[in-house]
């Protein structure tokens, strides 16, 4: 399902601060989802739709939203911050001990 974020379009909101970092911190990362949200602030602050930034970086534009919101509550630094929380493991401890075993013999 594809969203239609119909909202004002974001222009020139970055401070020449924030572009000189967030180009400068795009262009050491080696993280392509952080690289993601540089470059979707930056899209947003050149004037791109949502849609646009979203359809350029293969992602819904409901992301491009949220990282827009990460990004005007908490700044770069809630911007880049991965609050990925992993599941637990399903395999019983037999399981992971034979995986681990196909691991090692395998790589």
């Amino acid at each position: 399902m594809d969203l239609d974020i119909s909202l004002q379009v974001m222009t020139a909101f970055l401070s020449p601060d924030e572009k000189s970092k967030l180009k400068i911190l795009h262009r050491v990362s080696s993280n392509r989802k952080q690289g993601d949200k540089i470059q979707a602030i930056l899209l947003l602050d050149q004037g791109y739709e949502y849609a646009e930034i979203a359809r350029i970086l293969l992602i819904d534009q409901s992301t491009v939203w949220r990282w827009y919101e990460s990004f005007i509550t908490a700044g770069i630094t809630g911007l880049l911050k991965d609050n990925y929380i992993g599941g637990t493991c399903k395999l019983t401890e037999g399981q992971l001990d034979q995986f681990i075993k196909h691991l090692e013999c395998t790589m």
